[in-house]
């Protein structure tokens, strides 16, 4: 439901089913911003984080965790290890996903 609001907003949208193709799709796209759930097979959210952290290339690439872990702990982690915000999926709508997104890339769209 988020992919299709995003796509009908005018956002181009590349959608990864785990962590290592998330990553991989990270790397080769370049994209302005990055959704990440931190429940991933294969490589779990965080790690994702970290790795594009530590790649120079990707190192200011925006990233906004979505996730179903709304714990406090897990907020301040995604938070510290550099993501822009931390939304939490039961209290998002596609549209405030969309508003949010538009906001972060300062109105432009993604790539």
């Amino acid at each position: 439901m988020y992919r299709f609001q995003l796509a009908s907003d005018g956002f181009r949208v590349i959608q990864a089913f785990d962590g290592v193709q998330g990553l991989s799709a990270v790397f080769e796209a370049r994209p302005d911003l990055v959704l990440l759930d931190l429940r991933l097979p294969g490589m779990e959210g965080f790690t994702v984080l970290e790795r594009i952290r530590s790649e120079p290339a990707l190192a200011a690439t925006r990233v906004l965790i979505l996730s179903n872990f709304g714990e406090p702990a897990m907020l301040e982690r995604g938070l510290a290890l550099g993501a822009l915000d931390y939304l939490v999926k039961s209290r998002t709508t596609p549209v405030q996903l969309s508003m949010k997104v538009r906001g972060l890339l300062g109105g432009d769209l993604a790539d």
